[in-house]
């Protein structure tokens, strides 16, 4: 074989025709699994460039609707009028304010002072009846107040006394910050001849 290559009279034009055609497909396709290979590893490159920044923005949103929401908090009570005789009036200012870096908005709060014989409990929580204050915004570090009012009836306001009846002033506040989340903030505070007293329930924020 290799002394008839070696011929003069060896014609290469049909050694060339016949195994050119295969040199060629070989390469072709080695070629063409070259570049799939490359493809498929670029395409998982790009994904996973892709989901790590997915992943860094939603990282970066996140720390941004803790750090720069709204707030609201219950900052407490002011006494304006206590019950004496013979008007025997309530009359307290309710306090929060909002201690976020942005406005609360689209909010309603609402507040009420409620006589109760039994204590207020974890099983026994306030029901909130009355109609609230609605469509508010409270800008950042903004105040807001308002006022709640009772009348006692004689009767009670002995009982009152005697330490048998507690009143609770109780509320919450329904707000969205400017990410569009919705939160609330509940209160109850109850108040006996001995002052007031935070419950250690209804009392949180979200």
């Amino acid at each position: 074989m290799i002394l008839a290559l070696l011929s003069p009279h060896y014609d290469w034009r049909y050694v060339i025709a016949s195994y050119l055609p295969v040199a060629i497909n070989a390469t072709y396709v080695c070629l063409t699994i070259a570049i799939t290979r490359y493809t498929i590893r670029a395409a998982r490159a790009s994904e996973a460039s892709a989901k790590a920044a997915a992943d860094s923005a939603a990282a970066q949103r996140e720390s941004l609707t803790v750090t720069q929401r709204a707030y609201i908090a219950f900052t407490g009570l002011e006494e304006v009028e206590l019950p004496t005789l013979p008007s025997l009036d309530v009359h307290f200012r309710v306090q929060i304010k909002n201690v976020g870096n942005t406005s609360a908005m689209r909010g309603w709060l609402r507040t009420e002072i409620q006589l109760s014989e039994q204590d207020y409990s974890a099983e026994h929580l306030p029901s909130l009846k009355s109609k609230p204050n609605s469509d508010l915004t409270v800008g950042p570090q903004e105040p807001l107040r308002t006022d709640v009012f009772y009348h006692f009836r004689h009767s009670d306001y002995t009982l009152f006394t005697e330490y048998k009846r507690k009143l609770y002033i109780v509320g919450e506040f329904r707000y969205e910050d400017v990410f569009g989340t919705a939160h609330i903030t509940k209160f109850c505070v109850n108040y006996s001849p001995l002052g007031f007293n935070t419950t250690p329930f209804y009392n949180e924020m979200s």
